[in-house]
């Protein structure tokens, strides 16, 4: 699909897509209270805006970023609850 999408010359950007959305969720959950301080009903509102969802990929890239890595090099969450 991305071939397709540039060749006809549109600009894409890839998002890997693991399905595990259930960590997705908690990562994002995590983010926006313990990283980003906010509280429901700041999401709630925020929530009604335009792009939310790119805020809400940051905010778990942002998570994920703050994660140890083990030894074979992906991002643990163990000992960051």
């Amino acid at each position: 699909m991305v071939r397709i999408l540039r060749h006809t010359g549109n600009r894409v950007q890839i998002q890997n897509y693991i399905d595990n959305t259930g960590v997705q969720v908690a990562d994002v959950v995590i983010g926006l209270l313990q990283m980003e301080k906010v509280t429901p009903v700041w999401v709630n509102t925020r929530a009604a805006e335009p792009k939310f969802d790119y805020y809400c990929w940051r905010c778990m890239r942002r998570r994920r970023a703050s994660l140890p890595r083990t030894r074979g090099g992906r991002r643990s969450c163990a000992g960051k609850r």
